[in-house]
């Protein structure tokens, strides 16, 4: 069965909204820990520089993501955006590749009719 644009739609939206809080609260801890390169100004220079290409970046994703709420299209900003997509807010661990774990607490719907 092939899904209907409307659905697609909702949940691309849905997965924006997760996926922007995610990058928000990783973007948080480099920054954070960006301290540990204090002595090494050019590993610091390409933090800097990946932050700010990843809130461009960000910036992009929620000037889609306020087309998907249907509100009119604004300028890309690197201020988050608070989506109807997001229903409720809880927090869940999380592992990554590296073996690092960790909490993040943040808002986004669950969506229990999605494959």
């Amino acid at each position: 069965m092939t899904e209907s644009p409307e659905r697609g739609r909702k949940r691309l939206g849905i997965y924006l909204a997760h996926f922007l809080d995610h990058v928000e609260g990783h973007m948080g801890e480099i920054g954070v820990q960006r301290d540990a390169l204090a002595e090494d100004a050019r590993l610091g220079a390409l933090i800097d520089r990946a932050l700010a290409d990843m809130a461009v970046a960000r910036a992009s994703l929620n000037a889609v993501l306020r087309d998907l709420d249907g509100e009119a299209p604004a300028p890309a900003s690197p201020e988050a955006v608070h989506s109807p997509f997001h229903s409720h807010a809880h927090s869940h661990d999380h592992d990554h590749a590296h073996g690092h774990s960790h909490d993040h607490a943040h808002d986004h719907c669950h969506c229990h009719d999605h494959p």
